[in-house]
């Protein structure tokens, strides 16, 4: 992807979790204390004022738009990351429902939309999931707005970018929370695994001029890692829609996005709470969207724990998740991705 009149989404995206899973080697695996979302900080740099802004939800509407949006003070602390899964053919997230031998005897849908006879803005749909509160007991989900201005952009997802002072910077990871232990004087990996099976997922509503072009991306970081499973030379995490299905397939609305494993490293000489963060690369195409000149779009961001990932078992006792995913937005060079 061109670097020339590049903008940049940072999506800062911390994860403190207390896990402790109980019940056999199944998929969704029972959880006693699931895993808590602290906090969720959302930034926007931009070298080109003209080109991709973003701004708040306030009330259903987009609030100011700007080149920086800081979402950390709306972060939902406390909300409980249980083991869901994702389901392209339905286009729902699916609730575990569990017998009395621990093993899922049957998943409840919260769908991503649901059509109704009034429209909402952009949209003849609504989302269900968003203002679900069950799902609320699975699921982080926050909504903001993007916003092209002068030129279309495509959206991608970035491993890294250049900065502006022209320097090469780290972009996206997810990885376990390097914490400092004052006893040995270096930081430990506290992910226990954890890292291996979040999910983060964009649901892109449909525009005024197109209302019907709604997508849902799911992105996958780490994807080679842990007890990642090699399926016909892709990573792979089995759906529940099928035999030799990923998580986009049955539905062309839905999009996978995967990068390699990220990681961090002490740094030279070691210091108390800093770690230089290195990114894995996205594994084949890295785009997501394209946005119109004059477009606006409504944005609904999930985080959840993929219970069908090979890496949500119950040997993981607990696991703390620090990330930051960087969307570049690129004018120079359209169509990306031309359907």
């Amino acid at each position: 992807m061109s670097k020339q009149l590049k903008t940049v989404i940072s999506l800062v995206l911390t994860v403190a979790a207390l896990l402790s899973l109980v019940g056999a080697t199944y998929a969704w695996l029972t959880m006693s204390d699931a895993p808590m979302v602290s906090d969720l900080a959302l930034y926007l740099v931009s070298d080109n004022d003209m080109a991709f802004l973003v701004a708040p939800d306030v009330d259903g509407e987009p609030g100011e738009f700007g080149l920086i949006l800081d979402l950390s003070t709306s972060s939902q602390r406390g909300t409980l990351l249980k083991p869901v899964t994702f389901s392209a053919s339905q286009f729902a997230f699916l609730l575990p429902e569990y017998a009395l031998d621990g093993r899922i005897k049957a998943g409840s849908p919260i769908y991503l939309e649901t059509t109704i006879d009034t429209p909402s803005i952009y949209s003849p749909y609504i989302s269900p999931a968003a203002d679900s509160e069950i799902l609320g007991e699975y699921v982080y989900k926050t909504t903001f707005w993007v916003r092209a201005d002068a030129v279309p952009v495509d959206v991608s997802l970035a491993s890294t970018f250049t900065n502006t002072d022209g320097v090469e910077v780290t972009g996206s990871y997810l990885v376990g929370e390097p914490i400092w232990n004052d006893t040995s004087y270096y930081h430990e990996n506290s992910g226990s695994g954890a890292e291996y099976a979040i999910r983060i997922g964009l649901y892109f509503f449909g525009t005024e001029e197109d209302p019907d072009d709604h997508r849902f991306v799911i992105i996958e970081p780490n994807a080679d890692g842990g007890n990642a499973v090699l399926y016909d030379s892709k990573y792979f995490t089995q759906s529940v829609d099928g035999e030799g299905m990923d998580l986009a397939a049955g539905d062309k609305r839905v999009t996978l996005i995967q990068q390699y494993s990220s990681g961090w490293k002490e740094k030279d000489p070691i210091l108390k709470g800093e770690v230089d963060y290195t990114s894995g690369k996205v594994i084949g195409d890295d785009y997501i969207i394209t946005i119109q000149q004059a477009e606006t779009r409504k944005v609904e961001l999930y985080v959840w724990l993929e219970g069908n990932d090979a890496d949500c078992l119950n040997t993981i006792s607990s696991g703390r998740i620090i990330g930051n995913l960087v969307f570049g937005a690129d004018i120079s060079n359209l169509p990306l991705n031309p359907e």
